[in-house]
Formats: C-alpha cells, structure tokens, sequence
C-alpha cells in the first residue's frame, strides 16, 4: 500500500470523490500545523495563532470522521466547508488581505469541494466559497483599516511558501490518485473487453456452425427428396417433390450465406435476390434476360426467409411456367426503393400477363400463389400485381424493414 493510499483510504472501499477528500484535508491540517510552528518561532498576532489552531482542529477532526469512521456524507462535507470558509474568511483580514494567501486558499477549497461533492452540494459549497470571496473582498474595499498586514518581508515569504508547498502537495498526490484510478479503470476496461471479444467470438462461431448444420440438414432432405421422386412412379408425386425441394433449396441458399458473409442474421438483399432468382429460373432449354437494380441493404433473417420463398413462388411458381420454349423475349427487371425503412421491390414480366392465361381472364389459384399470401402476411406486407396491355405483369413487394 502507497502512501496515498493509506492516507486517503484504498479502493474500492473508498471512491474518489472520498480518497481526493481525504488527501486533501490530511494535507490541509499537515500544512496547516507547520504554518502553526512557524508563526510561534515568529511570535505573531495572537489571534492568527488562535484561527491557525482552530483550523487544525476542524481539519483534523474532519479527517478522522471521514478516513477513520469512512462517514464521507453530505453533512460532513458541508459542515466542515462551513467551518473552513468562516476560518478562512476572518483569517483574511490578518494574513494582509488580498496581498496574501487566503484568496488562493478559498479558490483551492473551491476546487477541492468540486471534485469531491456531488448533485445540489456542489453547487450549495460552491456559492460558499464565492460569497465568502466577494464578501471579505467587498470589506477590504471599504475597510482597508481591518486588514493587518505582514510586519516584513521575511514573515510574508514564509506564509507564501507553505501555501505554495501546500497547493503542490495537493496538487501532486491529487493527480496521482486520479492518474491511478484511470489506470485502473483503464485496466477494467481492458479486461472487459478482452472478455466480451471472446464471448463475442464464441457466440460467432456458434452461429457460424448452427447456420452451417442447418445448410446441411436442407440439403440431405432435398437429396432425400430428389431419392423419393427418383423411385416414385406418378408424375403429379414427382412434381410435387420437385417442388418441395426447390423451395427447400432456396432456404439453404439463405443459411450459406449466412455462414459465409459472417453475418450471422443478417444477408445481403441484393446478393441473395440474384442468387434465387438464378436458381429458381434454371432451366436446361430457356434463357432468361434479367436486369437488376437492386440496393444493398442489410435484411434480418426472420425478414429474408420468407421473402426469399415468396420470391421462389413468384418465380418458379407463377411465372416459369407460363413461358413457353418457343418464346423469344424474356425480359425480367427487378428494381428496388427503399424510403423511410420501408423497402419497395419491384418485378416487371415482359411478353406476359398471368390473367391471359385463363379462360375467364382471372389469375389461377395455385399452391404457390396461397403460399405468397400466406409469406407476404409473415412478412406484414403487401403484394399488388399490375397488367398492362404490352403484355407486360408487374409484381410489386412492400414491406417495413426491421433492423
């Protein structure tokens, strides 16, 4: 233990504000009591004898209920900033006014009581201290009669020195106590976020492998799958198996690249959206023209699993199977908008209109198109299709982005 600490107390049984004050009046009643020897070698004015004493026993006193009994309440500091702003204040009057030393000490208890109070008693110590100021100052300047001042040269360098000797003593061990707790509060600091980076690290590896197990289980039931429609023999079974494991491909996109992009829960829109749509218009003898103006923005995973299966549905479900071998135009755009966290996307068919395809010139029911309904709810959004008589189908997709 220094001796900073063991004047002021040791941390954390004593907080700051408490060790800066304990120093602080220790010093004070330190210097203090040399200031008494000298001025009795010097044979002063009684009464500064008398003050000099009195403030030793205030200190001293203040000292013990605050380091010994550890009572740093707000009745001991403002009592003792009392007693010390009355001493200070007659003792102005007989250290020669304002060519002596009291006002540097009130500035300095000024300070003291700053750092080492708190809410309304900061503020109650402080007009204090600057009342007792202006009021001696206000004295002397209408009663310049009351001021005694030093009988020589030699007696006023003395005082000077052991104020000066006590501001840097304050000063020095003041610092020092607050150099000490920021290097250990640094060091805390340090230690936390040595900690919370490995929590960190821990929780992305964790994540990293749970969305790598959950690619993996996708894909070992869309192998299942394609082995189920392999050995099945009715084509509507078929199909419907294919169906299922295209869908369950799309979601398997969306955890890979989850795992791959450190992300973790969140995808980038843009990334992912031309990844499906590659994957949802694959075909062995159709091409497909796709032009795409999408932002890239950041969409949680809660968000892009459902949007990524209702674009899925919208492509491989609704749309593909409209297209005939024969067409030659197959022009696709995708464009995205995104005001006040709301994203707009926008999917434009040329050469198509769904409700041509009906006799009754409605748009057909199909799984997929109640699947849309049922993600686009998921996703509390909306969905409007747009025809026009080019031919051309225009889907478009809003929903509020949450982050």
């Amino acid at each position: 233990m220094t001796l900073s600490e063991k004047i002021s107390g040791q941390a954390p049984h004593f907080g700051l504000r408490h060790r800066i004050f304990n120093l602080s009046i220790f010093f004070a009643a330190f210097i203090c009591l040399l200031n008494l020897l000298s001025r009795l070698v010097y044979s002063q004015h009684h009464f500064q004898i008398v003050l000099i004493i009195v403030m030793f026993v205030v200190l001293s006193t203040t000292y013990y209920f605050s380091r010994i009994k550890r009572w740093h309440t707000e009745v001991v500091s403002l009592i003792s900033a009392i007693c010390i702003v009355s001493i200070l204040g007659v003792s102005f009057f007989y250290n020669s006014g304002t060519d002596g030393k009291i006002i540097a000490l009130l500035l300095l208890s000024t300070m003291v009581y700053f750092m080492t109070t708190k809410g309304a008693l900061t503020y109650i110590v402080s007009t204090l201290h600057l009342g007792c100021i202006i009021t001696v100052l206000t004295i002397q300047y209408y009663h310049p009669e009351w001021v005694v001042n030093y009988p020589n040269a030699k007696e006023r360098l003395i005082d000077n020195f052991f104020s000066v000797l006590f501001i840097i003593i304050i000063m020095y061990f003041v610092l020092e106590v607050v150099r000490k707790e920021f290097e250990r509060e640094r060091e805390n600091i340090r230690t936390q976020n040595r900690f919370l980076q490995e929590k960190n690290q821990l929780i992305q590896d964790l994540l990293k492998e749970l969305n790598h197990r959950v690619k993996n289980n996708l894909q070992v039931i869309s192998s299942l799958l394609s082995l189920q429609a392999y050995r099945s023999q009715a084509p509507e079974a078929i199909s419907a198996l294919q169906e299922g494991k295209n869908r369950l491909v799309s979601m398997s996109l969306l955890h890979k690249k989850l795992y791959q992009d450190n992300f973790f829960n969140q995808i980038s829109i843009s990334e992912y959206i031309q990844d499906l749509v590659d994957h949802s218009l694959a075909h062995p003898n159709v091409k497909f023209d796709i032009h795409s103006q999408i932002e890239d923005i950041m969409l949680n995973a809660d968000q892009a699993v459902p949007l990524g299966l209702m674009l899925h549905e919208i492509f491989s479900g609704l749309i593909k199977p409209l297209y005939n071998t024969t067409d030659t135009d197959r022009r696709i755009e995708i464009q995205s908008e995104v005001n006040f966290k709301k994203l707009s996307l926008n999917i434009t068919f040329y050469k198509l209109r769904l409700s041509s395809q009906q006799p009754d010139g409605s748009i057909k029911k199909t799984l997929s198109s109640e699947l849309i309904d049922i993600l686009i709810k998921q996703l509390d959004g909306n969905l409007h299709i747009i025809e026009s008589e080019e031919p051309k189908t225009e889907i478009n997709i809003q929903f509020k982005i949450n982050y």
